[in-house]
């Protein structure tokens, strides 16, 4: 705020007071604005050493006289997880320690904390789990008011947890830690938690009927995380590139967040600071463990409807609100939930369900780097080149060769079984060609539904028109993929495009295990 161009939230501030939630989780995708949120209110609300009142006087709190009687009247507790990625219980435990001590020698600093002898201990589990209620007990008992407590990234050990197999003990950990700093805390003001994902209440919010949830699909904050389309213009007006407007709308707009239409942030301060030059900023700021471990289990429905996003389509379905990570890959819908929660998509209610879009260009491009070559397995640019270019070359033999390599080194001989499980390992794959295709799946043609059709998006190349079957043994695989040819034919899935004067590239696929055939035929007008 003091050196930078300052995009004005402290209405944030006005809304907690006049609205009055006690225990507030704010879920938002990673890099919109929640740890510089917590900062902003930490600043405002705490009561210490320094007058930070300067630090408001031009901006638009500063013109409200009643939520400006409360800058600087409340002690604040302010713990970040972010940091808590570790691999075993035992080093997770002790950094959270860690940073409590930190937190208690700070407080101690203004507070004379440490005349309670408690917070002089090495703590077990049973002391760390106590110290945010015993905190704000002795914090308001000094200062005569109730305290604030902040917790930003609260989710951040509860993921490694489950990646390392201490969800359980992290879980307890944490469950009775803000049991007893937020539930009928009579010595708390208010209580802040940020994080990309609601986990579910009955595995960390236990009992807390007083938590409110201002989260990606519902809330009152929406336009305090990210920027609004006033907030964009005004900043390009403020460094006269006010023309650019409507591009950076179209690449970094389109979330829907409380009714409100939002730009993620992180992106349009990269774009302005990096000289308004058009990029894909956003992507390259976390991790996606957990869409890869849903992607795994992905099935055909699932893949045609992630396929359908890309191609600019809105879906409609039921999202989980709540995540109990030891679920996820026994619900592989819970794919969508979790790309809406991270910022891949977006949503708006409906009725019962939701309609969920990827909101913007960015977001698409990223959409396909991350998320649906995560579908195909593993495959370097240079593999997806040959694919592209076997198929363009009509060049059977490099396709099957290329396909049995693929199996080989990218599932288990488990993993196949059923002609859906292949149908949408290939549909993945063949997303990737994206740039030369126009690819589909299970769409009515002919006489039936075809597999898979690869529209060619230069009239130069064929289309393609798949089938895709299982084989019980590998001694079936030529008369299967034989099979899958005749039924391209028998059915006539190619007749609109032979009367575009196309002639389709026809393709009769078979799987067996972690082998495949392939037959194929180029059908003339």
């Amino acid at each position: 705020i003091e050196n930078n161009y300052y995009v004005d939230k402290t209405l944030l501030i006005k809304e907690i007071i006049d609205s009055g939630p006690n225990v507030t989780l704010f879920a938002r995708p990673r890099r919109f604005g929640k740890t510089f949120n917590m900062s902003m209110l930490k600043a405002f609300f705490e009561k210490g050493v320094c007058d930070n009142r300067p630090l408001f006087a031009n901006t638009k709190i500063a013109k409200e006289p009643l939520a400006m009687a409360e800058l600087g009247r409340y002690p604040v507790i302010s713990l970040s997880f972010k940091q808590l990625k570790f691999r075993t219980y035992g080093e997770t435990f002790k950094k959270m320690k860690g940073l409590i001590k930190e937190e208690i020698d700070r407080l101690d600093a203004l507070f004379h904390l440490k005349d309670d002898p408690f917070f002089s201990l090495d703590f077990d589990e049973v002391d760390l789990s106590s110290f945010l209620e015993k905190a704000t007990k002795a914090l308001s008992e000094k200062t005569g008011v109730p305290a604030i407590i902040i917790i930003d990234e609260y989710y951040v050990p509860i993921t490694q947890g489950h990646f390392n197999g201490f969800y359980e003990e992290i879980i307890s950990l944490i469950r009775n830690l803000f049991s007893g700093g937020f539930k009928d805390n009579p010595y708390l003001r208010y209580g802040f938690l940020t994080g990309v994902y609601r986990v579910a209440k009955e595995s960390v919010f236990s009992g807390m009927n007083n938590l409110y949830v201002d989260s990606p699909l519902s809330g009152k904050f929406g336009q305090y995380f990210g920027y609004t389309d006033d907030e964009v213009r005004e900043m390009l007006r403020y460094y006269g590139k006010e023309e650019l407007f409507e591009a950076v709308k179209n690449q970094y707009d389109g979330y829907c967040y409380g009714g409100e239409s939002m730009y993620n942030p992180w992106s349009v301060n990269h774009f302005v600071y990096g000289g308004f030059i058009f990029d894909s900023f956003w992507g390259r700021t976390g991790s996606n463990e957990i869409i890869r471990e849903i992607l795994d289990v992905s099935n055909e429905s699932i893949v045609s409807s992630l396929e359908a996003l890309y191609r600019g389509e809105s879906l409609s379905m039921v999202i989980n609100e709540g995540i109990i990570y030891p679920e996820l890959r026994n619900h592989p819908t819970n794919v969508f939930s979790f790309l809406l929660y991270s910022g891949y998509l977006t949503a708006r209610k409906e009725d019962y369900w939701y309609s969920v879009w990827i909101p913007n260009e960015e977001i698409r491009s990223i959409f396909k780097a991350e998320i649906l070559e995560g579908l195909g397995g593993v495959l370097s640019n240079n593999s997806i080149f040959l694919l592209q270019n076997a198929l363009l070359k009509k060049d059977e033999e490099a396709f099957k060769a290329m396909l049995n390599d693929f199996l080989l080194h990218s599932i288990s001989y488990f993993d196949g079984g059923n002609e859906a499980f292949y149908h949408g390992l290939t549909l993945g794959l063949l997303l990737l060609l994206d740039t030369t295709y126009e690819v589909t799946s299970n769409r009515e043609a002919g006489y039936g539904r075809y597999d898979i059709c690869l529209k060619a998006k230069s009239p130069r190349n064929s289309d393609i028109l798949i089938e895709v079957k299982c084989s019980e043994n590998i001694d079936d695989l030529d008369k299967d993929a034989l099979l899958g040819l005749s039924q391209i034919k028998e059915t006539l899935y190619y007749a609109e495009l032979l009367k575009e004067g196309r002639k389709p590239y026809l393709i009769g696929l078979s799987y067996s295990g972690k082998r495949a055939s392939i037959k194929t035929e180029t059908l003339e007008q």
